[in-house]
């Protein structure tokens, strides 16, 4: 497993996954599990994890065709 980015917008790294995941990239989120809860600080950053090795090319490609006007 690789680290792909990490960032403080939950948005950005659920969208990341779903573009990776709908292309065959199996993503792993670090810090999905800290939500808002009562007595529960939220995640103050998520990691966004490429799963198998191998294909850590491909999404960082996927990722900058997606940040691409």
């Amino acid at each position: 497993m690789k680290k792909l980015f990490s960032t403080i917008d939950r948005t950005e790294a659920f969208n990341a996954k779903l573009t990776l995941e709908l292309n065959g990239v199996p993503i792993y989120v670090g810090g999905e599990h800290s939500g808002p809860a009562p007595g529960f600080v939220n995640a103050d950053s998520y990691t966004v994890w490429v799963g198998l090795d191998y294909q850590f090319e491909d999404a960082c490609k996927f990722i900058e065709d997606e940040s691409q006007p």
